[in-house]
């Protein structure tokens, strides 16, 4: 009888201990489904996660594995503490969840531009949060005039006609 043996070695690691990776959540709409996984870092085995503090926007919740979901239904933000466990160390970590209402152009027409006029006319947006940033989504403006960034549309028309352009 003929045996082989073959020594072997390996490190293990301390995984150190349990710590919430998530910084920030992505905003949410209002009335539009939402769903975001929360971050752990460390611990050993597996965790449970827990809101330890403040309140979640109306019609979300967050289940024992860190998944934040559901359909928010009043805009705002709210401010709340979410907590990890592994069984022997925990973290608690505060977040904050912005729910805006769904973007949208408000501006439906422009008044008529003159040939070798000036015009100026902003566009409308609504919604969302933040700054809006426009852009021409499709057709074309007449020649002369332009959109700029901050959804203003001015220049000086230099061809009669009709033009149809999509704004975003």
């Amino acid at each position: 009888v003929l045996f082989r043996s073959l020594a072997l070695g390996w490190t293990v690691g301390d995984p150190g201990p349990v710590s919430v990776s998530t910084s920030a959540l992505s905003p949410a709409t209002v009335n539009v489904g939402y769903t975001q996984q929360l971050g752990v870092n460390g611990g050993s085995g597996s965790v449970v996660w827990s809101l330890s503090g403040g309140a979640l926007p109306a019609g979300l919740s967050l289940a024992t594995n860190g998944v934040l979901s559901g359909t928010p239904t009043t805009v705002g933000q709210s401010g709340f503490t979410v907590t990890v466990t592994d069984g022997v160390t925990s973290a608690s970590k505060t977040l904050a969840l912005t729910v805006a209402t769904a973007l949208s152009v408000a501006t439906s027409s422009l008044p008529s531009a003159t040939v070798g006029a000036p015009y100026s006319q902003p566009l409308v947006g609504s919604g969302g949060s933040g700054t809006y940033t426009w852009s021409l989504a499709g057709g074309s403006l007449p020649p002369g005039l332009a959109l700029s960034a901050n959804g203003l549309v001015s220049g000086t028309a230099s061809t009669a006609g009709t033009w149809t352009a999509t704004v975003q």
